[in-house]
C-alpha cells in the first residue's frame, strides 16, 4: 500500500517539478513511511546539489543542500532562506496561505519559486557553497526567525 501512496506522490512531483530533470536533476530516493499522518520525502541529486521535497504533517517543505556538506545540519536550507540570501533580505516568503490539504497548489507555490531561482541557486550551494555557507546559516537562522513571528501573529 505505501508504494501505491509513494507512486502517487511521485507522479505528482514529476509533474510539478519537470524543470528539475530538464536542469540535469534526477531522483536519488524516495520513502515513505506510515505513521505520523504519513511521512514521505523525495530527494533529486544533480552534480553539487541536493533538492529535497518532503511532506511534514501535511505541509510540503522544500530543503536544498549541499550534496557534499557532512554535518545534517548545515547540509539543507529551506527553500525559503535561499531566497532571502539572494535577494539580500528583501523577499521573504511566509507560510503557505491555503489549505495543508491543497497538496497541489503547495506543489504548484514551491515549483514556481523554485523555477523562478533554481538558476541562482545551484551556483550558491553547489560550487560556492564553501564561500557562502556562513551567510546561508545566518539566511537559515534570520528566516526561521521570521516564520515563528509570523506563526505567533497568526495565533493571535
Amino acid at each position: 500500500m505505501n508504494e501505491n501512496k509513494m507512486d502517487l506522490i511521485t507522479r505528482e512531483i514529476e509533474h510539478y517539478f519537470s524543470f528539475l530533470f530538464d536542469s540535469g536533476f534526477h531522483i536519488q530516493s524516495s520513502k515513505y513511511i506510515d505513521e505520523y499522518m504519513g511521512y514521505w520525502e523525495i530527494i533529486f541529486e544533480h552534480s553539487d546539489c541536493l533538492v529535497e521535497i518532503r511532506d511534514d504533517r501535511g505541509e510540503v517543505c522544500l530543503d536544498l543542500g549541499n550534496k557534499h556538506e557532512k554535518t545534517k545540519k548545515e547540509m539543507w536550507f529551506d527553500l525559503s532562506a535561499l531566497v532571502f540570501y539572494l535577494s539580500e533580505g528583501q523577499n521573504f516568503i511566509g507560510q503557505f496561505d491555503g489549505q495543508l490539504r491543497e497538496r497541489d497548489q503547495q506543489f504548484l507555490r514551491l515549483a514556481g519559486i523554485l523555477a523562478d531561482y533554481l538558476d541562482k541557486i545551484i551556483p550558491v550551494i553547489g560550487p560556492g557553497y564553501e564561500l557562502n555557507k556562513p551567510s546561508l546559516l545566518e539566511s537559515n537562522r534570520l528566516v526561521y526567525d521570521l516564520y515563528m513571528e509570523e506563526y505567533r501573529t497568526r495565533r493571535k
